[in-house]
């Protein structure tokens, strides 16, 4: 092992499994991906599909702005 963290599970084996950027959900039945990271932004799981949101960044590379996908600001920082 080199470290990083593989997953949390309970006693079940209900949880999260960790590859990489990828979250999966784990349950008995299935494995769900949860959300990624990408080069600019992130994925999440919703209830009707996979949000996905990219992160405007200044020139030190802080998150000034987060845009969905239609263009539309979610979030913004001074």
């Amino acid at each position: 092992m080199d470290g990083r963290k593989a997953g949390v599970f309970d006693s079940a084996n209900n949880g999260f499994d960790y590859l990489g950027s990828m979250v999966y959900t784990r349950n008995v039945i299935d494995l769900t991906l949860e959300s990624t990271s990408f080069g600019g932004g992130r994925i999440n799981k919703t209830t009707s599909g996979f949000d996905i949101n990219y992160f405007i960044t200044d020139h030190l590379g802080s998150t000034r702005v987060i845009v969905n996908a239609n263009g539309d600001i979610t979030g913004q920082y001074n």
